[in-house]
């Protein structure tokens, strides 16, 4: 069980880290096309 919790976070903790990093891209895209703006 504690085997199974602990990739159960780690799993959610890398897909936390992949959403972030998209918004991240995202922000930053959205942002410079303001600025062409």
């Amino acid at each position: 069980m504690l085997i199974t919790t602990y990739e159960a976070l780690s799993l959610s903790a890398q897909m936390i880290v992949v959403l972030v990093s998209v918004l991240g891209l995202v922000i930053t895209i959205v942002v410079e096309l303001n600025k062409k703006k």
